[in-house]
């Protein structure tokens, strides 16, 4: 077979069993699809705010619900005893796929990634901020006083 004519391999299986070809850049135009539309549906998905859905107990909720909470239900049922369930897209495969794309879960050379490195600065950040703290309140005492002597206005204690 002439590797022209191979699928990729990933494809996805069709009803009969061939793989589907994968998208070329002038289907994802005709259907108006952008990687922002597809980053906004992933982020709408993951960052709705549950508070929306907390009212819903029938399809008609759903319709009268912003778009941007409609947007994180993929599906919703009856169950046995008659209530109202929805399906919510799952958070934790759509924050890891959005990580990935912002390049968050990259590895450093060191064995570390840019999130662990960019949380190691935030906590020499808050380690530092806690020191100013520390410096800033020995300075304001009087000389002889600890800073551990002020009460919360600034003035020692009696």
């Amino acid at each position: 077979m002439d590797p022209s004519e191979m699928e990729p391999p990933n494809s996805p299986p069709t009803a009969t069993g061939t793989p589907i070809p994968a998208p070329t850049p002038t289907v994802a135009a005709g259907l108006g699809l952008t990687p922002e539309a597809v980053l906004g549906e992933v982020m709408a998905m993951v960052f709705f705010d549950p508070a929306d859905l907390a009212r819903v107990q029938s399809p008609d909720d759903i319709a009268a619900l912003p778009l941007s909470a409609r947007r994180a239900i993929i599906g919703w049922a009856w169950d046995s005893k008659g209530h109202f369930v929805l399906k919510l897209a799952p958070k934790t495969p759509l924050l890891t796929l959005l990580g990935h794309h912002l390049g968050l879960w990259r590895s450093s050379a060191d064995g570390g990634g840019v999130l662990s490195e960019t949380l190691s600065e935030m906590e020499r950040a808050r380690r530092l901020s806690g020191l100013l703290v520390a410096v800033a309140a020995d300075a304001a005492a009087a000389p002889g006083e600890e800073a551990d002597d002020l009460t919360e206005d600034g003035e020692g204690e009696e």
